[in-house]
């Protein structure tokens, strides 16, 4: 089964606000996005200072890969990629 869409939400799943700097993960494959401004929040206990857990998927990453800044265009380009 293939999914050719994906329905992301326009705001940041740990700050709870509008997305200002979308980012994710590089290794994930969602198309939903936190805000990097988030990133302290995210490190993952006594691990390196750069360690850090996708609020979505749950994936560890030192990495993060910054999106365009409309939302609108993320989802396209996302789409397109399907």
């Amino acid at each position: 089964m293939q999914v050719t869409g994906e329905l992301i939400s326009l705001g940041c799943p740990v700050t709870l606000r509008r997305l200002q700097q979308p980012c994710r993960a590089r290794r994930c494959t969602h198309a939903a996005a936190f805000c990097s401004t988030a990133l302290a929040a995210l490190r993952i206990p006594g691990g390196d200072q750069r360690s850090y857990r996708c609020p979505i998927c749950s994936t560890p990453f030192v990495q993060v890969q910054q999106l365009p800044a409309a939302p609108r265009r993320m989802v396209a380009r996302r789409r397109r990629a399907l």
